[in-house]
């Protein structure tokens, strides 16, 4: 009997646990001598590991052809290639921000590619987990990778700012879906107890992009031209493409016409839910850098979320046959906690990985590729242990543990990063950023599993999604608190430290600067004897910015206790042959 950790070859049945009319129970819930009497009709043995399946070999319950081992790698390495995209594109385009700026002569615009990317990435998220449902996996995740590299042609081939960030916003309606789309695929192709796993390989693809984005962006920036960070993502979306047209064999969800098939979908959810989070996310993103907080544009939108939400709740509730949000999943306290824990990890965990490449290109004066490798210790700790993480949940069944004890290094992690300044040795700036790498390692699938293991399979794609979108609207709010209190202690403390020293220009003209674009710090705008002293002010700055994320981790601890306690039910490692 061989280890049942390996790649499985029987595919387990999203759909399964769903009843119809005779149909009752889960594939977890059917007794063994009824799994028995399946294994013994169909040639399956029993938790043994088959090199090839036939694809003919079909099982007659769901009527889900079954993958080789070769086929599985293929689709695996194809969706890893296509989450690698997508994150690749959010890390890459950092550096080349100098350089398009200087092209179009529109610095202050530039924050707009980011936000352009988030508003319509994070607004479809839920929207893609039910077109799932409609429509099949396989359909749309070609649909969002083609729609991203549409959007990265036209980023590509801009020839002014507005056409470079109306690329932005197509590639976020396709790349927000790329991730939850890979991750509803993983679920539906492998059980529960190798989902952690194999979604933590998928994870990895975000720190081997966090790696790769600025020293790949540097590169082709310097030697071709900036166009090519979103050029490069043409072929590698094509791989993903062809590997998932050709391999990829998912059953269609039914055999209604496009026609049916449209008329599921739920419209009016769908445009209250995107104005609502464009309202929402807009000033979010936006106060205090590209609109004051007291502008119309601030008040007006955050004045019109909370009604769209409202209208948004009320139509899954009054007027949807098949809401894009089943608002029954929020009656469940074992799916509503981990997503609010999941909510405060994505607050701990973006501020971290945005603002750790400025310290060191301002207090240590690094250039940004070489930024890029300095923060190996946070990717790598959050690599291994998404990865370990994951295979320890499914070897013990116990998901919870990882997530406690993840959230409570997240807390020391970053208490221990508010600590990093001038003097700090090469031995504190790896320890320091290895240990909240870990916690968020730790935490980042398990709480994925714990959304899964709380819903029938039926709900499945969608709370997958759900646990993406909650992270994302967590990792917006933090970035936010967290930008807004650093740039307001990052002004006092210049105010503090330029008092009484003569400047050409007036002093808040120099504050207004720095807080906007801390890199001036190292500009040659910037004398060499007020260098030290700029510093030091964001030393201080983003030391208070670190500290102000810990209560972020003590809160996706404290959500974290409301999770179901139960383990993965183990006994579902007997080999019963279904799929999607």
């Amino acid at each position: 009997m061989t280890d049942n950790t390996d790649i499985p070859t029987t595919l387990p049945d999203p759909n399964l646990a769903r009843t119809e009319s005779n149909e009752t129970a889960n594939y977890q819930e059917i007794e063994k001598p009824e799994a028995a009497k399946l294994a013994d009709e169909k040639n399956v043995v029993v938790e043994t590991q088959v090199d090839k399946i036939d694809i003919d070999d079909v099982d007659e319950t769901n009527g889900q052809p079954q993958l080789s081992r070769v086929e599985f790698l293929l689709i695996f390495v194809g969706l890893f290639f296509a989450v690698f995209l997508a994150a690749l594109d959010q890390t890459i385009i950092g550096i080349a921000i100098p350089a398009i700026a200087k092209d179009f002569s529109s610095l202050s615009e530039v924050s707009w590619l980011g936000t352009a990317f988030l508003l319509t990435s994070t607004a479809f998220v839920p929207s893609y987990g039910k077109f799932a449902d409609i429509f099949g996996r396989k359909v749309m995740i070609l649909t969002a990778v083609t729609i991203f590299e549409i959007g990265s042609i036209i980023c590509g081939a801009a020839t002014d700012m507005n056409m470079l960030i109306a690329g932005r916003a197509i590639a976020g309606l396709g790349g927000g879906g790329v991730f939850s789309l890979t991750l509803i695929i993983i679920s539906d192709l492998v059980p529960i107890y190798e989902r952690p796993k194999y979604q933590g390989l998928i994870g990895a693809a975000f720190g081997a992009a966090s790696v790769a984005g600025p020293l790949l962006g540097g590169f082709l920036t310097d030697n071709l031209s900036w166009r090519w960070n979103f050029y490069i993502n043409v072929p590698i979306g094509a791989f993903a493409i062809a590997v998932c047209s050709i391999v990829l064999r998912l059953r269609e969800p039914d055999q209604s016409t496009w026609r049916l098939k449209m008329k599921r979908i739920d419209f009016i959810g769908t445009f209250f839910l995107i104005l609502a989070v464009v309202a929402l996310l807009i000033p979010i993103q936006g106060g205090g850098t590209q609109f004051a907080w007291n502008s119309p544009t601030v008040i007006v939108l955050l004045a019109l979320s909370a009604p769209l939400v409202g209208l948004f709740i009320f139509s899954q509730w009054k007027w949807s046959n098949e809401p894009i949000i089943p608002l029954h999943l929020f009656k469940n306290r074992y799916t509503v906690a981990p997503f609010i824990s999941t909510f405060f990890l994505g607050m701990t965990m973006l501020p971290a990985f945005f603002y750790v490449p400025l310290y060191f290109q301002i207090v240590l004066d690094h250039s940004a590729q070489q930024a890029g490798i300095d923060t190996f210790p946070l990717v790598i700790g959050l690599v291994i242990f998404v990865i370990s993480s994951g295979l320890f949940a499914g070897k013990t069944g116990y998901y919870l543990p990882p997530i406690l004890i993840g959230s409570i290094l997240g807390s020391v992690g970053t208490f221990l990063m508010s600590t990093l300044d001038e003097t700090s040795s090469v031995w504190q700036r790896i320890f320091y950023l290895f240990i909240p790498g870990v916690g968020i390692g730790m935490c980042l699938q398990t709480e994925l599993i714990a959304c899964q293991d709380s819903v029938e399979e039926h709900d499945l794609s969608i709370v997958t999604a759900l646990k993406s979108f909650w992270q994302s609207i967590g990792s917006v709010f933090g970035l936010a608190i967290a930008s807004t209190y650093f740039n307001n202690v990052l002004q006092d403390k210049l105010r503090e430290a330029l008092a009484g020293v003569p400047l050409k220009i007036p002093l808040d003209t120099v504050v207004d600067i720095v807080s906007n674009n801390p890199l001036a710090i190292r500009s040659s705008y910037v004398p060499a004897q007020l260098t030290p002293v700029l510093v030091h002010a964001f030393v201080e700055a983003i030391q208070k910015l670190f500290l102000i994320c810990v209560p972020f981790g003590i809160l996706t601890f404290l959500s974290a206790l409301f999770i179901n306690w139960t383990p993965l039910d183990l006994s579902a490692k007997r080999a019963v042959p279904v799929g999607e």
